[in-house]
């Protein structure tokens, strides 16, 4: 929903410029929602250009997986934003929503351009 979000606790080493890319799954239908990357008073939106719903696949893992299914999962390329150096938290929340569901988030890639 628009009030949902996911968020990440981080601790930045050197403040600048940095990269932001999220590993996603949408399936078709999904693309054309947006979301918006939040680090204290700076923000970024991006658009899911395309869906990627990659298929599960079996492990053969001694212990089952808790969580997410393993499957490949696409990569959104979310714009770039500034970060001070300490603790911060970045969050992730939609502001448009395409049939009902934008996408799935596993995780928050961040590098320092």
């Amino acid at each position: 929903s628009l009030n949902d979000s996911i968020a990440w606790q981080i601790d930045v080493h050197e403040a600048g410029f940095y990269n932001i890319a999220l590993r996603y799954a949408a399936k078709t239908g999904q693309h054309g929602s947006v979301l918006r990357v939040r680090a204290g008073s700076r923000q970024q939106t991006s658009v899911v250009s395309r869906p990627f719903n990659g298929l599960a696949y079996h492990t053969r893992d001694i212990i089952p997986p808790v969580g997410a299914a393993e499957k490949p999962w696409g990569r959104l390329e979310a714009g770039r934003i500034y970060l001070e150096k300490g603790a911060q938290t970045i969050a992730v929340s939609a502001v448009k929503i395409k049939n009902k569901n934008i996408a799935d988030i596993y995780s928050l890639e961040l590098r320092k351009n």
